[in-house]
């Protein structure tokens, strides 16, 4: 069984809670999407699904930080996790964000170049798209009037193919049963941080090589997001593959996504 270390970094200006896995010499660390329950309640799921890479890679999966102040940015974000991982001692790393997680490791690519050698952005955008604004503000009505259930529903709904949202409907009822109000408070922060979000203008600033792992029928940023990537760093060590049939949440679900992983960073290693 892969052990798993679990850890709060905390000094007088951060509390973030982050965990770890696998024994390899190279160092990966996984930023996660927009999620209602805090990350570190589906560690083990995580260890399991990436538990491939554990022989080549030390991973290090980082939450949110603790305490949110209402206008918490994707920037800020992308400062407070670049911050942990430098005090951690780390220097250099391939780096792979989900979602909004994609958001967080593309600033920090852009303002952390030393720090970034590799760049995995999965189901991610530069920018928020009309189609993702309308979801998300969704989303954050439905938080703040604490409707739970259509909340879990409807971000499970949007994530996730017809198929698989209908095998775990019931799931998703029972999720929304054992949510708190500090965790519905955290969500809208999170979710309202990527209304205004657009790194358009910067990409050119990435200069590692980077694999984006995109889904043509992604619900909630769609095929334009991926495009617009394309187009803007066409010029750089840039890889595209794009998944059908897998939604949004390709990451979860493709059985092919973490070997593309390792074999895209051995080969730009």
């Amino acid at each position: 069984m892969t052990e798993i270390i679990v850890k709060e970094y905390c000094d007088e200006t951060i509390k973030m809670d982050y965990f770890s896995f696998g024994k390899g010499k190279r160092i990966l660390a996984i930023i996660p999407g927009l999620s209602i329950k805090r990350v570190m309640n589906s560690a083990n799921d995580i260890v399991e699904a990436y538990n491939l890479l554990s022989s080549d890679f030390t991973i290090y999966v980082f939450d949110r930080k603790k305490a949110m102040p209402d206008n918490y940015s994707i920037f800020d974000m992308a400062n407070d996790t670049a911050y942990v991982i430098k005090e951690l001692g780390i220097n250099k790393l391939s780096l792979f964000g989900a979602s909004q997680g994609g958001m967080i490791s593309m600033v920090m690519a852009i303002n952390y170049p030393e720090l970034v050698e590799n760049l995995i952005v999965g189901s991610s955008s530069a920018f928020c798209t009309t189609q993702a604004s309308k979801i998300f503000k969704e989303w954050i009505l439905l938080a703040n009037e604490r409707k739970c259930t259509e909340l879990c529903l409807s971000f499970g709904r949007y994530i996730y193919p017809k198929e698989v949202f209908d095998k775990y409907h019931d799931f998703f009822i029972e999720m929304s049963k054992i949510i708190d109000d500090k965790e519905l408070d955290n969500f809208v922060i999170m979710t309202r941080s990527m209304l205004d979000f657009n790194i358009l203008k910067d990409l050119y600033k990435i200069k590692c090589p980077i694999l984006d792992l995109s889904s043509k029928d992604d619900l909630i940023f769609g095929i334009d997001a991926s495009n617009n990537l394309a187009k803007a760093l066409i010029n750089n060590k840039y890889v595209r593959y794009l998944y059908d049939d897998y939604g949004h949440a390709a990451y979860d679900l493709a059985p092919d996504y973490k070997r593309r992983i390792v074999e895209f960073i051995k080969k730009n290693n």
